[in-house]
This record gives C-alpha cells, sequence and structure tokens, in this order.
C-alpha cells in the first residue's frame, strides 16, 4: 500500500508544472545566467563550481520543503482522515511523502550539475560528481523532515506562503546565493543557524575537504529533531479530531 502511494505521488509530482518551473528550471537558469560571475574561489573551490553545488541545492531544497504544502492542503480537505480508513499506516504516509520529496529532489540536483559539465564551467573527476550529487541528495534529507513538519504546522491556504517564505529565508542566510564567509560577522552567526550552510558544506566537502563541525551536524539534527516533534504533536491532535 505505501509503495503504491508513493508512485502515485510521484506521477502528481513529476506533472506538477510548478515543480518543473520552480524546482527545476529557476535553479537551472540562474546557473546558466550568473555561474560566470563567479570567476574566483569560493569555500575552496571554483566560483562556478561553488554556485553549481548552491543552484543544485536550491533546487532539492525547494522540492523537499514541498512536501509541507501537499500534506498541509491534504490535511484541510480531510484527505489524511480518508487515508486512515485504509490499509495505509500513517508511518507509511509520512515516509511516502519524505520518499516523493527526495526523488523529486534528485532531478533538481542531477540537470543543475549537468549543466555544469556539459558547459564546461565545472571540472571534475568521475568519483567526486558522484560524491557531489550524492552527498548533496543525502544532506538534503534533514530538510525534507522539515517539509513534513511544516505539513503538519501550517493550514492549506497559507502553507505555500510559509514554505516559500522559508526557502527565501534559508537560501539568503544560509549562503546559497552568495558567499556568506566574507559577510559582516552577524551574518556569518546567523548563516551558522541555518541547515542549509552545512548542507551545502557537506556538498562541498570532498572537493574542499573541509566538513562540517560537531556544531554543524548539530544544527541539522536539531531542525530535524523538532520538525518531527512538531509533525507527531499534530498528528496526534489530528487523530483526536478525527476520532471525536
Amino acid at each position: 500500500m505505501t509503495t503504491t502511494y508513493l508512485l502515485t505521488e510521484l506521477k502528481r509530482s513529476y506533472r506538477n508544472p510548478r515543480y518543473l518551473l520552480f524546482t527545476i528550471g529557476m535553479p537551472l537558469v540562474l546557473f546558466l545566467v550568473i555561474g560566470n560571475a563567479f570567476d574566483q574561489q569560493v569555500g575552496g573551490v571554483s566560483g562556478q563550481t561553488w554556485y553549481m553545488i548552491n543552484m543544485g541545492l536550491f533546487g532539492a531544497t525547494g522540492a523537499v520543503l514541498g512536501i509541507g504544502a501537499r500534506i498541509a492542503v491534504e490535511r484541510d480537505a480531510g484527505w489524511n482522515r480518508q487515508l486512515r480508513l485504509t490499509p495505509l499506516p500513517p508511518l507509511g504516509y509520512v515516509l511516502a511523502k519524505v520518499a516523493t520529496g527526495m526523488l523529486v529532489a534528485l532531478p533538481a540536483l542531477l540537470l543543475v550539475d549537468l549543466a555544469g559539465r556539459l558547459t564546461g564551467q565545472v571540472h571534475l573527476s568521475a568519483e567526486q560528481w558522484a560524491l557531489v550529487v550524492g552527498l548533496g541528495w543525502l544532506a538534503v534529507l534533514p530538510m525534507a523532515v522539515v517539509g513534513v513538519g511544516i505539513g503538519y504546522l501550517a493550514r492549506g491556504d497559507s502553507a505555500q506562503a510559509v514554505n516559500g517564505g522559508l526557502i527565501m529565508l534559508l537560501s539568503m542566510f544560509g549562503g546559497l546565493w552568495f558567499p556568506i564567509d566574507d559577510a559582516p560577522t552577524w551574518l556569518q552567526t546567523v548563516a551558522h543557524a541555518m541547515p542549509t550552510y552545512w548542507i551545502t558544506l557537506i556538498t562541498r566537502a570532498p572537493l574542499a575537504h573541509v566538513w562540517p563541525s560537531p556544531g554543524g551536524w548539530l544544527v541539522l539534527g536539531v531542525w530535524a529533531l523538532v520538525a518531527a516533534r512538531v509533525a507527531a504533536r499534530r498528528y496526534d491532535r489530528d487523530d483526536l479530531r478525527a476520532a471525536a
């Protein structure tokens, strides 16, 4: 039942024009248009490589956070209540949503990285390409948990705004759009509290040979744990309402 639901969700996502435009199209266009502007080393890698990684993660982050908007809409429409009457287990529903977000995020990473390879702006070995894509994909997993938390916290009519606002916040202050390391001290402090800062560091690690500090891993864990806690409490509340 979980597998069937997952396949249905994937078909819905891949047929969604907004997914194609914002999750895949926008990061790809931004890389092709602006990538050449970064002609110096950033974060221990070439500017083009840094921007390629960041734009891929920008699209992937948007994809996994998009889980939240779908969950919120389904809750408001009463679809979750109907699913409780089917053999689909609650954990299966959540796991299917997370898996959908992760599988939808993968094309965003692959296409931006492919653009970097085909345009000749980024030169990596086969092993480095595999590590950059693989680590980037795994690194956004905590954000998929955050997406589930948003889905159980927001309402259907506000989920898109909350989702879009969070993506902008994480991108701007997490260093996806511009280098943070040379920014004012206060901005660096804010960036270090953003999961996106550490996600980009993980993805660049095979090239720059710099991994997140223990505090960076802690930031990712806290974001995921808080979101999971919020989702669990809101799910229990929905369950009580359905029983009543």
